[in-house]
């Protein structure tokens, strides 16, 4: 699949620091929070669909899609709702997070790439259109087929909405406590063959979406992490094994009964992490050379095989592994 977009984009997940430079009220529920670099200098480049991790405390980091201009590198912007089952992030945000607080940030990644297609469309569900405006922004500056539904609760965004509204393409907007529900059935029964259709937004959106439409026509984010599923090998099942960290680094030797994030970690290694679990990506790790023994419920089989990548929470090396660290 060829991506949209062309860039130089450094495709090797960094740390760095990033300042609060701002933080907007964009409805009821939702804030905008705007990242800078602290020194100044330009924030990495991105592309429509990527996403960074922002350690907000020791241990809480969360996944937030960026949903500013890509063209625009002297800040990143992301959107925040405030979730009634907020596990510690949103609550955080809305809650403790001020201009002016620095952050360790981690990115950007893509696992959600915009690609070539006749024709778009772009189905949201309340903060799910977060990651979808940026692409809607830029299909629409190419004068590609586009149509937007976006469904969604309470407070409408306003300036999301604004911003839609500005791309000139048709835009369908369905609040749900004016009556006004998205039939998805219809919407995918009138689809043109070779539509792409992308969506983000509550999981019943994209299970139903899943039902009703082909693999190959259907992209979509969730914000749900994957039901962990029982890893390769357990703990007891590891061996010892060893990372060195970069080319001419150090080597740590991982023991068999302790996960190599928790040896990465012992060394003084800079690594983000949140549910060490394999589900969340946060501690996604360049492999240099080295095969890897994936146990994580993240990567796909493509993925695993091209072995450019892995999560030390829970995968581990099968042979010494050099790590981009």
């Amino acid at each position: 699949m060829t991506a949209l977009l062309e860039s130089s984009i450094d495709r090797t997940p960094r740390t760095r620091s990033a300042r609060v430079t701002g933080i907007t009220w964009e409805a009821e529920g939702i804030l905008s929070v705007t990242l800078a670099d602290p020194s100044g200098e330009p924030m990495p480049a991105w592309e429509p669909g990527a996403h960074v991790d922002m350690e907000l405390s020791q241990g809480l980091t969360r996944q937030y899609s960026l949903c500013g201009d890509p063209a625009d590198l002297r800040s990143w912007t992301v959107a925040v709702r405030l979730a009634a089952d907020s596990r510690g992030g949103s609550a955080y945000v809305h809650s403790t997070l001020r201009p002016g607080d620095i952050l360790r940030v981690q990115g950007p990644r893509q696992h959600f790439p915009l690609e070539d297609a006749p024709a778009y469309v772009f189905v949201a569900g309340g903060i799910g259109i977060t990651p979808l405006l940026p692409m809607i922004e830029a299909t629409a500056a190419r004068s590609a087929n586009v149509a937007v539904h976006y469904a969604y609760s309470g407070h409408v965004p306003a300036r999301f909405v604004e911003r839609l509204a500005a791309t000139g393409v048709p835009v369908h907007l369905h609040p749900s406590a004016e009556g006004e529900r998205l039939d998805l059935k219809v919407l995918c029964a009138d689809l043109d063959s070779g539509t792409l259709v992308y969506s983000c937004g509550p999981e019943r959106m994209l299970t139903e979406l899943t039902a009703l439409l082909p693999a190959e026509a259907l992209r979509i984010e969730s914000f749900s992490p994957a039901p962990a599923e029982p890893p390769v090998a357990s703990a007891s099942e590891s061996s010892a094994c060893s990372v060195q960290l970069g080319a001419d680094g150090p080597v740590v030797e991982v023991a068999e009964d302790e996960s190599v994030l928790d040896a990465l970690e012992r060394s003084g290694a800079d690594v983000m992490w949140s549910c060490r679990e394999g589900t969340c990506g946060s501690c996604e790790v360049v492999v240099l050379s080295g095969e890897i023994d994936h146990r994580d419920n993240i990567l796909d089989d493509t993925e695993r095989a091209e072995g450019k990548c892995f999560f030390p929470c829970v995968s581990r090396p099968i042979t010494k592994a050099v790590l981009d660290l």
